[in-house]
C-alpha cells in the first residue's frame, strides 16, 4: 500500500508540474498563435519542396540506397553494355504489316520516338540489321546492314519476306511469325538521366504512338510502363486519400461533438502535420510512391485519434466543471492527457521508425515520412489545444450508450475460462493461416486487373508470345577470351540448352550474331565450322574484325565480358529466382572452368527487393516490440506489467498474418510493413487503458468495479478512436493500387483485433494477475 501511495504521489506531482507548465503557456496564448503563423510562413517559403514531393516516382531506383552494391552493379552493367530499360511499342494488323503503308507508319513513328528527350534509340523492322552477302567487282563479302538499306520505299519482295521471317536477328524481335504484329524497341537513356521523368517520358511515347497508329491502336509494354501506371495511380490515390481523410475528419468530429472549435482544432492539427511532413519529405529529396501515397491518410486518421482522446477528457471535465472557468478546464485536460498522449505518440512512432532499419530504401522513406507526421501531430495537438479548447465552455456531444461495458466486465471476471477458450481458438486458427504465408508476386500484381498495362501485356503474351528480357553477363576467365573456339562452343551449348529446356524461349547475344554470320557467309551451321580447328580460328578472327565495332552492346572492349538477353514470360519473384538458379546450373555444366555468370538488370534488382520483404518485416516487428516494451515499462514503471501489456498488442499481428495466409495475400514490401504499423497504432489505447487503470491502484474496490471505472473514463474514446481508424482504413479499400488496398484491408483487421485485445484480452490478463497476487498475499 505504501508503494502504491508513493507511485500515486509521483503521478500527482507530474500532473501538477505539467499543468503549471501549460498554465504558463496559457498566460502567453499569443505565443502559440505566433508559432503557428511562423510555421505556416515556413511552409509557404518551402512550397517548391512540397511540390517536388508530390511528383510520383515508382522507378526501380526508389527501392535502393544510392550506395547499395546491387544498384552499383546495375549501373556498372549500364556503363559497359548500355541501358537494359526498354519500352516496347507493339502494333497489330490482321491483314499483315509487311506492306509499304504500314512499314512507312512504323518508320515514321520510330523517327518521332527518337526525337523524344530521354529516348536513346528506337529499333524496328524498318532499321533492324542483318548479315548480307554482297558481291562487288568479283569479290564476295559479308556486311551487317539494315534490312531495307537499299529499299527505302519498303517494297516487300518474296525473297525479302522470306529473309525477314527466317532471320533470328529479326523474327520474334521486331515481327512475329505470322507477320501480323510489329514491335518497336524503345531504348531509354541511362538511369540517371530519366529516373524521375519516367512519367513525362512514357506520356510522350504514348501520345506519339497513339497519333501514329490511330484508329487501330497500339500496345505499350515494359517495366517502366508498369512504373508509369503506378505513378498515375499513386497520384490519383493521393488526391483521393487526402480529400477523403479531411472529409472523414469533418464528419466524425462535427457529428460527435458538434463544436466548431473542435472541428477547427482537428483540422488545423492534421493539415499542418501532413503539410509539414510532405515538405520535409521533399527537402530530403524524396517523392511519393506506391507506399508513401497512403501516408497523408494515415497521418490524418492518427491525428483525429490523438485529438479525440484530448477532447474526450475535456468533455468529461466540462460535465463536472462546477465553478471552474473554461481556461482552467482546458488546462486540466491537457495536464491529464499530456503524459499518456506523449507515450502513445512515442510508441506509434516506434512502429514506423522501425521501418528505417529495412534494407529497402522505399520503406525507409515510408517510415521517415510517417514518423515526422506523427511527431508533428503531437506538437500541434498540444499547441493548438491551448488555443482552441478554452473556446468551448459546455458539452453538446452525442453521448452514445455503452451499456455493454458493465456486461463485458462481468463476463471477464465471472466467466474468464470461456473468454480464454475463445482467444485460444482465434490464436489456433490464425496460426494455421500464418503457415501458408507466401512471398511470391510479380510487378504487375500491384495494378488493378482491368488496367490497360495488364490488358496490353495479356494481348502480347497471347498473340506474340514471350517478350520479357532477362539480362545476364558472362565473365570469361583468364587467359581465355570470348572469340576463342572452345569458349564459343561452350557458350553455344549453354544457350542451346537454355532454349531446349524451356528455361528461355530465346537467347540473344554475340553468339547469335555469330551463328547468323556463319549461315550467311559460309552457308554452314556454326557448330559445323567450330569442329574444324583451323577453319574455326579463321572464321572467328574474320567475324571479330567485321562485327566487334558494331557489337559494343553485346560484348565489352576487352572481349572477356558478354551480355546475353534471355526472353521469357513475366513471372513472379520466386519463379524468377528458380529460373536464375536453373540458368546457373546449366552454366556450371558448360562454363564451369571457362567463365562465370553475373545476374544483372532489372530481374536481379527485383529479386533483391522482394527477398528483403521478410527481412524488413522481421526486423521492424522485433525493433518496434522492443522499443514499445521499454516505453511501456518506463511509462507504467513496472517491467512485468509492461511485458504483460505487449501480449494483446501481438494478437493483431497474429490475426492479420493469418488472414494473409488464408486469403493468399502475398507478403511483399507493402504488406511487410503492416506488422510494425499495426503494433504501433494498437498500443495507443493500451497506454490510455493502463494509465487510468493504475489510477485506481489505491482503491480497495473489487477488480470489476475498478475495471468499470476505467471503461467509463476511456471506453468512449477507445471506441471512437477505433471507429475513426476503421473508417479511415475503409477508405483505403477504394484505392486503385492493390498494395494500398491490401494494406487497408490488413490494417482494418488489425484495428478490430486490437480493439478486442484492449477491451478483452488486456483486462483478462490484468484480472489473472490481480487474482494471482491476491492468492499469494
Amino acid at each position: 500500500m505504501i508503494e502504491a501511495v508513493g507511485r500515486s504521489n509521483r503521478q500527482v506531482i507530474i500532473v501538477i508540474k505539467l499543468t503549471k507548465f501549460i498554465d504558463s503557456i496559457r498566460h502567453v496564448r499569443q505565443i502559440s498563435v505566433a508559432l503557428v503563423i511562423v510555421y505556416v510562413l515556413i511552409l509557404i517559403w518551402s512550397l517548391p519542396h512540397l511540390k517536388s514531393a508530390l511528383v510520383p516516382d515508382n522507378t526501380i531506383e526508389i527501392w535502393f540506397d544510392k550506395d547499395d552494391p546491387v544498384l552499383k552493379s546495375y549501373h556498372e552493367f549500364h556503363r559497359i553494355f548500355g541501358n537494359d530499360r526498354i519500352l516496347f511499342v507493339a502494333y497489330s494488323e490482321k491483314s499483315g504489316i509487311l506492306n509499304s503503308k504500314v512499314l512507312g507508319q512504323i518508320e515514321g513513328l520510330r523517327k518521332d520516338l527518337e526525337k523524344i528527350s530521354g529516348v536513346a534509340r528506337a529499333v524496328s523492322l524498318t532499321n533492324a540489321k542483318d548479315f548480307y552477302r554482297i558481291r562487288e567487282a568479283g569479290i564476295t563479302r559479308v556486311e551487317f546492314e539494315n534490312i531495307f538499306n537499299k529499299n527505302r520505299s519498303f517494297r516487300i519482295t518474296d525473297g525479302l519476306r522470306d529473309r525477314i521471317l527466317t532471320s533470328p536477328l529479326v523474327l520474334d524481335r521486331y515481327v512475329n511469325s505470322t507477320a501480323q504484329i510489329a514491335m518497336i524497341a524503345v531504348h531509354l537513356d541511362p538511369i540517371d538521366r530519366i529516373g524521375e521523368n519516367i512519367t513525362k517520358l512514357v506520356d510522350e511515347i504514348e501520345k506519339v504512338s497513339s497519333e501514329a497508329f490511330r484508329p487501330n491502336g497500339f500496345h505499350l509494354l515494359g517495366i517502366d510502363v508498369i512504373a508509369h501506371g503506378l505513378n498515375r495511380l499513386s497520384k490519383q490515390d493521393f488526391s483521393f486519400f487526402t480529400g477523403s481523410g479531411f472529409v472523414l475528419m469533418f464528419l466524425i468530429i462535427g457529428l460527435i461533438y458538434r463544436k466548431v472549435a473542435y472541428v477547427l482544432l482537428t483540422t488545423a492539427v492534421c493539415l499542418l502535420s501532413v503539410a509539414g511532413a510532405l515538405t520535409f519529405h521533399g527537402i530530403l529529396g524524396f517523392k511519393i510512391n506506391v507506399f508513401t501515397v497512403s501516408c497523408p491518410l494515415l497521418i490524418t486518421i492518427l491525428g483525429i485519434v490523438i485529438v479525440i482522446h484530448i477532447i474526450n477528457e475535456h468533455q468529461l471535465l466540462l460535465k463536472n466543471k462546477g465553478a471552474e472557468d473554461s481556461k482552467t478546464i482546458a488546462r486540466r485536460a491537457l495536464g491529464t492527457m499530456f503524459r499518456p498522449t506523449f507515450y502513445a505518440v512515442f510508441t506509434t512512432i516506434a512502429g514506423f521508425v522501425s521501418l528505417v532499419l529495412s534494407p529497402a530504401q522505399v520503406l525507409k522513406e515510408f517510415g521517415i515520412l510517417s514518423s515526422v507526421g506523427i511527431l508533428l501531430l503531437f506538437i500541434f495537438s498540444i499547441l493548438l489545444s491551448i488555443i482552441f479548447l478554452p473556446l468551448v465552455s459546455d458539452t453538446k456531444s452525442t453521448d452514445a450508450s455503452y451499456a455493454f461495458f458493465p456486461k463485458l466486465s462481468i463476463i471477464l471476471t465471472k466467466r474468464p475460462i470461456r473468454i480464454l477458450a475463445l482467444i485460444l481458438v482465434i490464436v489456433s486458427v490464425s496460426s494455421i493461416g500464418v503457415n501458408n504465408l507466401q512471398t511470391d508476386l510479380q510487378p504487375m500484381d500491384y495494378l488493378p486487373d482491368a488496367h490497360k498495362v495488364i490488358q496490353d501485356h495479356q494481348f502480347m503474351e497471347d498473340n506474340w508470345g514471350d517478350y520479357t528480357p532477362i539480362d545476364i553477363v558472362v565473365n570469361v576467365k583468364a587467359p581465355f577470351t570470348i572469340d576463342e573456339r572452345i569458349v564459343v562452343e561452350k557458350l553455344l551449348d549453354f544457350q542451346d540448352e537454355l532454349v531446349s529446356e524451356g528455361i528461355a524461349s530465346q537467347a540473344l547475344s554475340y553468339i547469335n550474331a555469330m551463328e547468323r554470320y556463319a549461315e550467311v557467309a559460309h552457308r554452314k551451321d556454326l557448330k559445323a565450322i567450330l569442329k574444324q580447328p583451323i577453319g574455326a580460328n579463321t572464321f572467328l578472327s574474320r567475324f571479330s574484325a567485321s562485327v566487334r565495332e558494331t557489337s559494343n552492346r553485346l560484348i565489352d572492349s576487352s572481349g572477356t565480358r558478354m551480355r546475353i538477353t534471355l526472353i521469357g514470360k513475366m513471372i513472379s519473384n520466386k519463379e524468377l529466382e528458380a529460373k536464375l538458379a536453373a540458368i546457373q546450373l546449366v552454366a556450371d555444366k558448360h562454363l564451369d572452368k571457362l567463365a562465370e555468370l553475373e545476374m544483372v538488370g532489372f530481374p536481379a534488382l527485383y529479386i533483391e527487393v522482394m527477398n528483403s520483404a521478410f527481412t524488413s518485416m522481421r526486423t521492424s516487428i522485433i525493433f518496434s516490440v522492443i522499443l514499445i516494451s521499454i516505453a511501456l515499462a518506463i511509462f507504467i514503471r513496472d517491467l512485468r506489467l509492461a511485458l504483460l501489456a505487449i501480449i494483446p498488442n501481438l494478437f493483431p499481428l497474429l490475426v492479420i498474418f493469418g488472414i494473409m495466409g488464408y486469403t493468399d495475400m502475398k507478403l511483399d514490401l507493402a504488406t511487410a510493413t503492416v506488422g510494425a504499423i499495426a503494433i504501433g497504432i494498437a498500443v495507443d489505447n493500451t497506454i490510455y487503458f493502463l494509465y487510468f487503470f493504475k489510477k485506481t491502484a489505491l482503491s480497495d474496490e473489487p477488480f470489476n468495479t475498478r475495471l468499470l471505472r476505467v471503461y467509463a473514463q476511456i471506453g468512449k474514446a477507445v471506441i471512437l478512436s477505433s471507429t475513426v481508424l476503421l473508417c479511415g482504413f475503409v477508405v483505403m479499400l477504394f484505392a486503385s493500387l492493390k498494395t494500398v488496398l491490401f494494406l487497408g484491408t490488413l490494417l482494418f483487421s488489425a484495428i478490430l483485433a486490437a480493439l478486442f485485445g484492449d477491451l478483452v484480452i488486456l483486462p483478462l490478463l490484468l484480472y489473472g494477475r490481480h487474482t494471482i497476487i491476491n492468492r499469494l498475499k
